[in-house]
């Protein structure tokens, strides 16, 4: 868990699935679906648990789509210090590499960040970067990864170009049906 105290050979991600959205229909293309009322509920709870355990991060990293950015928003409106947000068209739908890709370009003054992807490409990267290490958390994930999941990673890095999973530990996954 990281709180508002930072080290500088430390950098923190949080890895979230977008909360559950409405369904694609002829009306409307997928980049333009927006949250449900249960998808805004489970983003409202995921950011309400987060924040009660002392959670910060410094920018929320999101996909051009509709669905994605609203989650993101629904969570930075849970903080008093709401983090900036940055809507990247790379993430949607997403690859392994042009994730790595977005997040190894960071600066190096972004020392936390919550990444809200698309499936299956958020929970690929998610397990990819948590590597061969088995815990718990890991054996969930590569299960199931929900609308609204978020897979939390203390990396022990100074860059974000360093970023692998060499370097990145998976301390805890968190479902909306867990808050």
């Amino acid at each position: 868990m990281f709180k508002s105290v930072r080290r500088s050979n430390i950098k923190y991600l949080l890895v979230m699935r977008h909360s559950q959205a409405e369904n694609l229909s002829g009306k409307i293309n997928d980049v333009s679906r927006k949250l449900t009322a249960k998808g805004i509920r489970d983003s409202s709870s995921i950011s309400r648990y987060f924040a009660d355990q002392g959670y910060v991060w410094d920018l929320i990293l999101c996909s051009n789509a509709r669905r994605s950015y609203q989650s993101g928003g629904v969570i930075a409106d849970s903080f008093k210090l709401s983090p900036k947000i940055q809507i990247q068209n790379n993430l949607y739908p997403g690859s392994l590499q042009l994730i790595f890709s977005e997040l190894r370009a960071l600066g190096r003054t972004v020392n936390s960040v919550l990444l809200i992807g698309h499936n299956p490409s958020i929970q690929v990267f998610a397990q990819d970067l948590a590597g061969r290490v088995h815990t718990p958390f890991l054996s969930r994930l590569a299960v199931r990864f929900p609308p609204g999941s978020v897979a939390v990673y203390n990396c022990n890095i100074r860059e974000w170009s360093d970023l692998s999973s060499d370097n990145a530990v998976l301390k805890d996954y968190v479902t909306p049906a867990d808050t």
